[in-house]
């Protein structure tokens, strides 16, 4: 009977730092992908997040359909015929430069605006032409995707998922949160934003990590990436800048499990039968060099601290995306089915859009 509650406790502290983590290094961590549907436990994870950010943080929020003119910018019609000149109109992504976007319903978000989300956070900008010339304008802000699919057939794109480092589930998370929390989350922030550009990673780390990303089948080059710098961030959180295997294991259990399409406890269902044991007279004494690998302890750590319906959940779904296809094409033509409601828009009827 105490399982339930030692999963709530868990999942609820992995949710606490990733809102710390997002508001330590918004832009080099891209963002957080919210897997939660509309309620009490997302919006107090929400509320946390905002109360972590600094004060001059502008939060935007852009619905799904959103036209690429206000995506991006372009002639503004009405202030050009006001004044008899040309005038551009910045677009959203470029008015977020230094803030946060949130996306509501981002399973909902076409792939072609998630494309084109996902160049800006590339580029550190956006290309426009103005005056007859392209200009490259700069913007960089951190992302906030609530995607609130039912199932892995119903969620958000994986081009702009793979862009955002942490990914957590709140649908079976109690989440809520006292002052005494903002308070100590708070403090851990401040300190961390000023300690994070003095933490470094050494080979051992960068190796671990790849090592961990193989042994998850995590093809995502990027995924590496983000992972050893949600580690650094977790390690600035702890006030060090040294990053340690506790700080590996927790950026692997954000970053690269909910990514994984195997997992060690599928593997070992294949695995040939452990070797007989050594007798007495064969046994060896302990050498530091036959410990274990460094990344076979961060991944134990990792797994250790996840709740069982966590883990079991985890196995399900690397075992979906192994089954399914590369092609997506199908998965996008049913999201227009499925998800509440989002009003109307121009569409063929024909094809199941509302």
């Amino acid at each position: 009977m105490t399982e339930p509650a030692d999963s709530a406790v868990g999942a609820r502290a992995d949710a606490i730092t990733a809102a710390c983590m997002i508001a330590v290094d918004p832009v080099g961590l891209g963002g957080i992908r919210l897997r939660a549907r509309s309620g009490p436990w997302r919006d107090a994870w929400f509320v946390l997040a905002q109360a972590l950010m600094p004060s001059s943080t502008v939060w935007h929020r852009l619905p799904p359909h959103t036209p690429e003119d206000q995506l991006l910018g372009g002639l503004d019609l009405t202030a050009t015929l006001a004044s008899g000149r040309a005038v551009m109109d910045s677009g959203l992504l470029l008015r977020a430069h230094g803030g946060m976007i949130v996306l509501p319903m981002a399973e909902r978000l076409p792939a072609a605006t998630a494309a084109r989300i996902a160049h800006v956070l590339d580029a550190g900008g956006a290309e426009l032409r103005q005056g007859g010339r392209d200009v490259h304008l700069p913007t960089t802000f951190g992302i906030v995707a609530l995607d609130e699919g039912i199932d892995d057939e119903e969620c958000m794109t994986d081009v702009l998922a793979d862009r955002l480092a942490l990914h957590i589930d709140l649908d079976a998370v109690p989440f809520k949160t006292n002052a005494a929390d903002v308070t100590s989350a708070r403090n851990r922030v401040e300190r961390a934003r000023d300690q994070i550009a003095d933490v470094l990673a050494d080979d051992a780390t960068y190796e671990a990590i790849g090592a961990v990303c193989m042994a998850l089948d995590v093809r995502s080059l990027r995924a590496a990436q983000l992972c050893l710098r949600a580690a650094s961030v977790v390690a600035a959180l702890d006030g060090t800048t040294a990053i340690t295997p506790e700080h590996m294991a927790v950026a692997v259990r954000l970053v690269l499990l909910p990514r994984a399409r195997r997992l060690p406890a599928e593997a070992e269902t294949d695995a040939p039968p452990p070797p007989e044991a050594p007798s007495e007279t064969q046994s060896r004494p302990d050498d530091p060099a036959e410990q274990k690998p460094l990344e076979d302890v961060v991944l134990e750590a990792a797994l250790a601290d996840l709740p069982a319906d966590v883990l079991a959940k985890l196995m399900a779904q690397s075992g979906a995306r192994r089954a399914a296809s590369s092609g997506r094409s199908g998965a996008q033509e049913k999201r227009a089915r499925h998800g509440r409601p989002a009003g109307t828009k121009i569409g063929d009827p024909r094809r199941g859009e509302r």
